[in-house]
């Protein structure tokens, strides 16, 4: 084998091969730490498995950091080069918080050509998500071949691919189509309209609807099942408001247009049936409501109590001092955390209010998975909180894991970390379209507005005047190192009514560093 230096003189005999491909192969072999390349030979089949690896590894690792994942990849350890990935819809568009499925799988030749890709969720071939989308599965993309434009290159990576087909699902897909460029010179033409209304009914009745419900009746071979039944908890509202406003725009029972470029077994054909989805939308949350009530009824083993009891403990110590989390029941099956006066992000020495400055009073539960591992359910129960990134049904945005496994302390430190900051910008983590549009689209005047709202459904508001005065909280302080932890009236005291706890009165969930100073003195 030469040294690396010496590649760039050597002439490959490797058909379609540029140097350029072969520089990045040289630089890649030291970048992910992997074995140099035969020249005279495609790349091995160890060292493409090596890269995919890191592939997916550091493709997990932007996922962790990512406050608001918009796909998902699932691989095994096995077939390192099957993808199985789910596409979220961008916001603002005809797919917009639905869940697409696509195949990748990487041949021999990777990374000098492109993986192959097939579009999965088409409604056994009849349904086109768009110009580029074909029913058949195939996705238009000039990365992958399958259009003109810009090539493939060694230096792309496969989330290259999963990036470059979320672009295709941008608000106006019908100037995707050669020749239709126009639609998008002209904001508001007729045709564009009239096509993304019929997109938006056909995501709506295929891509949630029929998924969920066979996600729900456990009809559905797919690993990303539990990923779409939360997503669909998440964005339901939004769904639900989209059908009632098509409703109104769309009379049951009108033609779906034809477009130049759809034809017999590539297109979408029917009637606009908007009444018959907010009916399907209505039975499915009754369906997940009722799955959700089960897992909480649900009676687990002892290895699964033991290990329940684990991760509440571990849950309360991760949360101390900013979230009382409590057992609604002895089997843990369901947990009821309640937001305590002040919020900290950064660390106990960094004390801050929660946005709209109040906590909110409404408690929110978590109801865990009858299994060792899965995606807990979370829901403020009671009354309304107002935030952009809360559902008008309490359901808070929980930015999910790749993998279905996420730790029920986790979902009250994000939920925790969402209450405490300013709402993300990111479209897809705001769930309240009326918090969302006062926070995003009236300048500061809407975010004090907002602000103001949220405060109103929190307790004490911070406006500038005197708070008004709860009922009498309990402060409890560790006689060790100081740490208050403070309970609502509602809690039992007996819980901390041991020899290394001083319990005192206090009239104010607001003034716990006073409380603390006080009791102390006590």
């Amino acid at each position: 084998k030469p040294k690396p230096w010496e590649w760039l003189s050597l002439q490959s005999n490797f058909a379609g091969v540029t140097h350029t491909s072969w520089l990045f192969l040289c630089l890649s072999s030291y970048f992910y730490g992997l074995d140099s390349l035969p020249i005279s030979e495609p790349p091995s089949m160890a060292w493409r498995s090596k890269r995919l690896v890191t592939e997916v590894q550091r493709m997990y690792q932007e996922a962790e950091r990512e406050p608001c994942p918009t796909y998902f990849v699932h691989t095994e350890d096995s077939a390192v080069d099957h993808w199985q990935v789910l596409v979220l819809g961008p916001s603002n568009s005809p797919y917009a918080n639905a869940a697409f499925e696509m195949s990748m799988k990487f041949d021999a030749s990777y990374p000098i050509q492109p993986p192959s890709c097939q579009w999965l969720t088409t409604d056994c071939g009849r349904v086109r998500y768009g110009p580029n989308l074909y029913a058949g599965g195939k996705i238009c993309l000039s990365i992958l071949g399958t259009y003109s434009g810009e090539k493939w290159s060694a230096a792309m990576r496969g989330n290259s691919v999963i990036l470059a087909t979320q672009s295709l699902m941008d608000d106006e897909p019908f100037s995707k189509e050669p020749g239709f460029e126009k639609a998008l010179a002209s904001r508001g033409h007729p045709e564009a309209l009239e096509y993304n209304d019929k997109l938006c009914h056909e995501v709506i009745r295929h891509a949630v609807c029929d998924q969920v419900e066979k996600a729900l009746a456990g009809t559905l071979s797919s690993v990303f099942n539990q990923h779409r039944l939360e997503l669909f908890r998440q964005y339901l509202c939004q769904f639900e408001a989209l059908a009632a406003t098509q409703s109104k725009k769309i009379k049951a029972g009108k033609p779906m247009m034809k477009t130049p470029f759809e034809f017999s077994g590539n297109g979408i054909e029917g009637v606009f049936q908007w009444p018959g989805l907010q009916d399907r939308l209505k039975g499915l949350r009754t369906k997940i409501d009722k799955q959700t009530s089960d897992w909480a009824a649900f009676k687990p083993s002892p290895a699964l109590l033991q290990s329940r009891q684990v991760q509440l403990c571990e849950a309360q110590e991760k949360m101390r001092g900013r979230v009382l989390i409590e057992p609604v029941s002895q089997t843990l099956s369901e947990w009821k955390c309640i937001f305590l006066a002040w919020g900290t992000v950064a660390g106990d020495s960094e004390w801050q209010p929660y946005f709209g400055a109040g906590v909110p009073t409404t408690p929110l539960h978590i109801v865990l998975p009858p299994r060792e591992s899965g995606l807990p359910r979370a829901r403020f129960v009671g009354k309304p909180v107002f935030h952009p990134s809360v559902a008008p049904d309490g359901v808070p945005f929980v930015a999910l894991p790749q993998r279905p496994e996420l730790a029920p302390g986790d979902v009250v430190e994000r939920v925790h970390k969402i209450l405490a900051e300013e709402p993300m910008p990111h479209p897809a983590a705001l769930l309240n379209e009326e918090a969302r549009t006062l926070w995003t689209a009236k300048g500061v005047q809407g975010k004090m507005e907002c602000s103001r709202r949220a405060s109103v459904s929190a307790a004490p508001p911070n406006l500038g005047k005197k708070r008004p005065q709860p009922d009498s909280a309990v402060i409890l302080v560790d006689d060790d190192d100081d740490d208050v932890v403070v309970v609502s009236s509602t809690a039992p005291v007996s819980a901390a009514a041991n020899e290394d706890c001083v319990i005192v009165e206090h009239d104010s969930l607001m003034s716990a560093r006073r409380a603390s100073k006080r009791a102390a003195r006590s």
